[in-house]
């Protein structure tokens, strides 16, 4: 089974259960204070998804871990979010139509689509916020990672920019 793996930092843990902050696949590989791409991340993502995750390998608070999810549960959450809204939409549009044909609204055909469609999606949305609220992955931490500041993007920029640049000459 395939795993699609995040970091997060530990929050509390405890009896094999820990409850992690995970972090956005853009962020810094670590934390360092100085870097400003983390800084702008810390206040756009404060209070950021917070999980729990099984703890094998006894974790602690404030450790930067790795936590792996199925990928046939991460593609079941993509179905509720996703899939679930269109469906509703789709098929509340499909509903106007048939009803405006039923009741031989002719002229009024798209409008009440629309409208039902309207319908259809804010019922499919009541639907994907229940569901989404029953359904808990199984997330898993892997491994606890070293931070380093070996990943930022702002030090890549930083030294792309200060690296030489080649300059070719071409014959006069």
């Amino acid at each position: 089974m395939d795993y699609e793996k995040k970091s997060g930092i530990v929050i509390s843990s405890s009896q094999g259960i820990a409850k992690v902050q995970m972090r956005h696949s853009y962020a810094c590989s670590g934390e360092h204070a100085n870097c400003p791409h983390n800084a702008v991340l810390e206040k756009v993502s404060a209070g950021g998804l917070v999980v729990e995750a099984s703890d094998s390998i006894g974790v602690r608070p404030g450790q930067l871990v790795e936590v792996a999810i199925s990928s046939r549960h991460l593609m079941i959450a993509a179905f509720i979010a996703y899939m679930v809204p269109l469906i509703g939409l789709f098929s509340g549009y499909l509903a106007g139509l048939g009803l405006a044909h039923l009741v031989k609204l002719i002229s009024h055909t798209e409008i009440l689509g629309i409208v039902f469609a309207a319908l259809g999606l804010v019922v499919s949305l009541f639907a994907t916020i229940k569901l989404g609220k029953t359904y808990s992955p199984e997330y898993t931490i892997t491994s606890i990672l070293k931070r380093n500041i070996s990943g930022c993007p702002m030090r890549r920029k930083k030294r792309e920019a200060n690296s030489p640049k080649e300059v070719t000459v071409k014959p006069a």
